[in-house]
């Protein structure tokens, strides 16, 4: 089967040069069929340029043989003017205006110019003192008296030229702008595939112009890089969701062996000592941990947000005093509440206490054996503050910047099995509900992240 061949594509240059070369070319041709076409024509249809002179002068001789003027001799191709002895004009088929060029060539003039085509006189002086004046125009005229009330023919033929190559003209200029409108369209539709994310499909072929072609490359490369992008993103989203999908399972068996055993404890008259309300704060820890881990699995795989709702501050704060005494008892790190804040905030529950027992438990990791870790609440206009401070080394340039990335640890050495997971969900939570994470390091050295979160503005009157 015989290759169906492709055109080359032309730059701009020489489509522009083409289409003044061609138009040229086509309007030569136009005129020299036109020019001949009309020659032929033009015998049955007008006089010769000189037809009138001609009439003039044989009109001229009838009136002097016949030795007096009479109408019917004047040839329809010429007007006349009849003056007296004296110059009083007797007899006249002429305009006012013609009037008056005639009585100026009978004083002496032998050419009167018009406004178009020059108009010329025949002199006849007859016997009886009377002098007999025929004007004619030097022009074609029409064979056919009735067609006399229309332009000039040289003025129609001139302008139906121009109208023919006008429309040459035109009809050139509207075949190249299709050509370019044609261009210019698959190259729109071109980004329009890739605005609508449609990097699979759309043609992105050549367009048969030079600098067009350049820019749709250009548009298939970026297709291209942003399929490979989005492809390689998803590879990381399922990488990223596998690793999560693994700590949650890895963790359940050391949380089911603390719930397990710390059950088995408090049932135990032992239980009844006054170890007993740490023994149930691990327990509810424990199987909170759990909840936190079915909340993880679900994110990774896609799960809906938390929706918000009121929660109580001080019942808040209170089980959170008992959750970072533990994390910060384990490291030997003393904990203070600074405030304990009433009041009602709207969020999601068990997210922001996920949130802010991540920092707790960043800021206890992070912290110097017997330091010190602080948890502040602020209700202020317009939202709700949560500061946790420790004193230990603070944030580096680099953690300041990226400590909110999944998978990020300040250092990983000091980290031991911290995976980044803390900051960038506490992070995400803020954004979801509508606040701010923010970290910075105090003037005294140590680490200060605020949690803010806004309040619900109140509704209008009813």
């Amino acid at each position: 089967m015989e290759k169906r061949r492709v055109k080359k594509p032309r730059g701009l240059k020489w489509l522009l040069a083409s289409y003044f070369l061609q138009t040229a070319v086509d309007c030569v041709v136009l005129l020299l069929v036109w020019w001949m076409g009309m020659g032929f024509f033009i015998r049955f249809l007008v006089y010769p340029a000189n037809a009138a002179q001609q009439a003039a002068r044989a009109s001229s001789q009838a009136i002097l043989e016949n030795g007096a003027f009479l109408p019917e001799l004047v040839d329809p191709l010429c007007r006349y003017i009849v003056f007296g002895p004296e110059g009083e004009v007797l007899q006249t088929d002429m305009s006012a205006g013609e009037q008056e060029q005639a009585q100026s060539n009978y004083r002496g003039d032998s050419m009167q110019n018009g406004f178009f085509y020059p108009k010329f006189y025949a002199h006849s002086r007859l016997e009886n003192g009377q002098t007999v004046l025929l004007q004619y125009d030097f022009r074609q005229q029409y064979r056919n008296p009735a067609l006399r009330g229309l332009p000039d023919f040289q003025t129609c033929y001139l302008l139906a030229l121009a109208l023919v190559g006008l429309f040459m003209v035109f009809l050139h200029t509207w075949l190249f702008a299709r050509r370019l409108e044609k261009a210019i369209r698959k190259l729109a539709q071109a980004g329009g595939a890739i605005a609508a994310g449609e990097l699979e499909q759309g043609d992105f072929s050549s367009t048969g112009v030079k600098e067009l072609d350049g820019a749709m490359a250009a548009m298939d490369t970026l297709r291209k890089s942003l399929a490979a992008s989005l492809k390689e993103q998803w590879a990381l989203r399922r990488q990223r969701q596998a690793q999560v999908a693994a700590l949650a399972h890895d963790l359940k068996t050391p949380l089911a062996v603390i719930s397990g055993n710390t059950e088995l404890l408090l049932e135990e008259p032992a239980g009844q000592d006054g170890g007993r309300k740490e023994l149930e704060t691990i327990l509810r820890s424990a199987r909170r941990a759990n909840d936190y881990l079915a909340q993880l699995v679900g994110t990774a795989a896609g799960a809906v947000e938390e929706k918000p709702r009121p929660v109580e501050l001080l019942p808040l704060l209170e089980e959170l005093e008992g959750t970072a005494k533990a994390l910060c008892a384990q490291k030997g790190v003393r904990f203070c509440l600074d405030r304990r804040q009433e009041g009602r905030i709207v969020a999601g529950e068990a997210g922001l206490r996920r949130a802010l027992t991540n920092l707790l438990d960043n800021a206890a990791r992070y912290a110097p054996q017997g330091g010190l870790v602080e948890l502040t609440a602020r209700l202020e206009q317009g939202g709700v503050t949560f500061e946790v401070r420790d004193n230990g080394p603070g944030f580096s340039a680099e953690a300041l910047r990226r400590a909110g990335e999944l998978f990020y640890t300040q250092d990983g050495a000091r980290g031991g099995g911290h995976f980044g997971f803390g900051l960038a969900f506490a992070a995400e939570f803020a954004r979801g509900q509508g606040g701010a994470l923010r970290l910075e390091n105090g003037p005294q050295g140590g680490a200060r992240v605020s949690l803010w979160l806004p309040l619900p503005q109140p509704g209008p009157a009813g």
